[in-house]
């Protein structure tokens, strides 16, 4: 299922078989079962919904999804101690992939 709404393009996608199967009895369309990072990338420019119609529906935005789509980062915070107890210097950086050393 596709919707258009406002000139917008609108994929609705769902948690479970019967969350599917009460949009299903609703419109005679057909399914598809995908992993959710493989569902992303293909409508990554369109707005998802997730559970569409249901009490506890979720909209995913294109940015949302870019920013599920990103490589995991962790935030790191290095503390430097001049050796007497208290940190002398604080500097932080962002490592992804596991690049930017130990």
């Amino acid at each position: 299922m596709v919707f258009e709404s406002n000139g917008e393009m609108i994929v609705p996608f769902y948690t479970s078989a019967k969350k599917l199967e009460g949009a299903l009895e609703k419109h005679l369309v057909g399914r598809v079962r995908l992993q959710a990072r493989d569902f992303f990338r293909m409508a990554s420019k369109a707005r998802s919904v997730l559970n569409a119609g249901d009490d506890e529906q979720w909209t995913f935005c294109p940015a949302d999804v870019a920013a599920l789509l990103a490589p995991p980062g962790v935030d790191t915070a290095v503390l430097r101690s001049d050796g007497v107890g208290a940190p002398s210097a604080v500097s932080g950086r962002r490592a992804r992939d596991g690049a930017g050393g130990s």
